[in-house]
């Protein structure tokens, strides 16, 4: 995926309201952008992304869902900007940074390397939300959250199962970590959560 100036785009049509799915791999050439912007899209298993040190972004309108089951690799990042739902299911080797940014945006994993290698870490911006799905077992990424998340959910929420979080759980600014089933172990070297003189607040639903 790559050409011209602008970044390149799979892109759901306007007004569409089914859901698109792909079993084709990609390599990118480029920042390219994965846009559930109407239909739903889902990439299974056999749509592999290579990002080739380039940066893989996604934008879902609110409601609308993005699945990438397959494996994400090579040393580029992965960014989630928009107000939708997306899910990363595959064990992931990409190493660049993953950010959660667009407001009322929803990243949830499924896999204990779904964020990828652990080097460069995970950002949750204010009024977005990471969640994981399912007993994960232990989850090694650092993580910058910040905020209550969506609704106030949780900036960090566990929707079910039993996982640990064994890197370092850091405060951008006052925060809310859920568990809304099952067990979320923070653990991560002793001090778990450093709070940068912040408020933590730990809720069990």
């Amino acid at each position: 995926m790559g050409g011209g100036s602008a970044n390149a785009k799979i892109e759901t049509e306007s007004g569409a309201t089914g859901t698109y799915t792909f079993n084709v791999p990609l390599t990118l050439a480029k920042t390219n952008e994965i846009n559930a912007v109407n239909g739903n899209m889902i990439f299974n298993s056999g749509s592999t992304i290579d990002t080739d040190g380039f940066t893989l972004q996604s934008w879902t309108s609110g409601g609308k869902q993005l699945e990438l089951k397959g494996v994400i690799s090579d040393s580029g990042g992965f960014q989630h900007k928009g107000g939708g739902l997306v899910i990363l299911e595959g064990n992931n080797t990409f190493s660049g940074a993953t950010t959660v940014e667009g407001s009322g945006g929803v990243l949830q994993i499924k896999h204990a390397n779904a964020l990828g290698t652990t080097g460069s870490g995970t950002t949750v911006s204010s009024g977005s939300a990471l969640e994981t799905y399912g007993s994960l077992g232990t989850v090694s990424e650092e993580l910058t959250i910040s905020g209550d998340g969506v609704s106030s959910a949780g900036a960090l929420r566990n929707l079910s199962g039993d996982t640990t979080w064994s890197g370092a759980v850091t405060l951008g600014s006052g925060s809310r970590i859920n568990s809304d089933s099952g067990t979320l172990t923070l653990s991560g070297g002793g001090v778990p959560v450093q709070t940068k003189f912040f408020t933590l607040v730990v809720a069990e639903i």
